[in-house]
């Protein structure tokens, strides 16, 4: 979270902080989904979510966006770190093979896609102090990429 929004949060009273969240849960489904699995300390499965992202990617008459709207339904609604992080780096890989069966022909939404999961990766990684995984990911960029 942003320093800057952090302190202004502090400042709250309750009502206006639950005034805020009613507004962030309005605006985005997913957030109201996050918040009911904090709230209950609902986990979700890794294992679950990638069975099910992986039938997509494997369905020769599935979109990519179909796949990209699964996997970031999970990884916006998962309280664990480290299922997001499982579901988050397989989908980078994923993603980055797609890339590369397009022979860098790729259209620019499916370059969006893979720099979004690949960032996100990389941002939990670092926050884990997991080096292992960016390693992984690091390893996957193509050297004549301008991109990553």
């Amino acid at each position: 979270m942003n320093l800057k929004v952090f302190h202004i949060l502090k400042e709250k009273n309750k009502q206006e902080l639950l005034d805020i969240l009613l507004l962030v849960c309005s605006k985005n489904l997913n957030a109201e989904e996050l918040l009911y699995n904090i709230l209950n300390n609902k986990k979700t499965s890794s294992k679950k979510a990638l069975i099910k992202i992986m039938k997509l990617i494997d369905d020769p008459t599935s979109e990519y966006t179909n796949v990209y709207m699964t996997a970031k339904h999970f990884l916006e609604t998962s309280i664990s770190e480290e299922e997001t992080m499982a579901v988050a780096l397989e989908l980078a890989i994923r993603f980055m093979d797609e890339l590369e069966e397009y022979d860098y022909m790729y259209p620019q939404e499916l370059l969006d896609m893979t720099l979004e999961f690949f960032a996100g990766t990389l941002a939990i990684s670092l926050k884990k102090n997991d080096t292992s995984s960016a390693e992984k990911l690091y390893k996957r960029i193509p050297g004549d990429n301008e991109y990553f």
